[in-house]
């Protein structure tokens, strides 16, 4: 992908980050998806259920309000840059990992002052 355009129906502020993953089926690629929101020093996405061996889990933590750091406590990913707007703050900070057996799954991360987050994980497909 070359370019990747992102409209915004509201004025709200947002942060967001573009990965490319190689290796993901390229027809129905997403295999199951949660997430959840609420207020707190902590975040868990919920759980979402990995059936193939080797899909990919991409999760994310995003706050409201401060940029205080994120940091990453799910076991395994490999966390990527914090992202944070200006003026009306908005963060994220997204991590990934390639699961080797089946299970349950949740992202989870943490902050050291409460705050409003949303936090969830998509797993997807391997390439048959």
């Amino acid at each position: 992908v070359a370019t990747v355009t992102v409209h915004n129906g509201s004025a709200a502020f947002v942060a967001f980050e573009v990965q490319e993953f190689s290796g993901v089926a390229t027809t129905s690629p997403l295999a199951t998806s949660v997430g959840t929101s609420n207020t707190g020093t902590a975040a868990s996405s919920g759980s979402a259920t990995s059936t193939i061996a080797n899909e990919l889990a991409v999760g994310f933590v995003a706050g409201h309000g401060n940029a205080q750091a994120i940091t990453v406590t799910a076991s395994g990913y490999t966390a990527q840059a914090q992202q944070t707007t200006t003026g009306t703050i908005a963060t994220v900070k997204t991590a990934f990992k390639v699961l080797p057996t089946t299970g349950a799954q949740s992202f989870t991360g943490t902050f050291g002052t409460t705050m409003y987050w949303a936090s969830g994980v998509a797993i997807f497909k391997p390439r048959s």
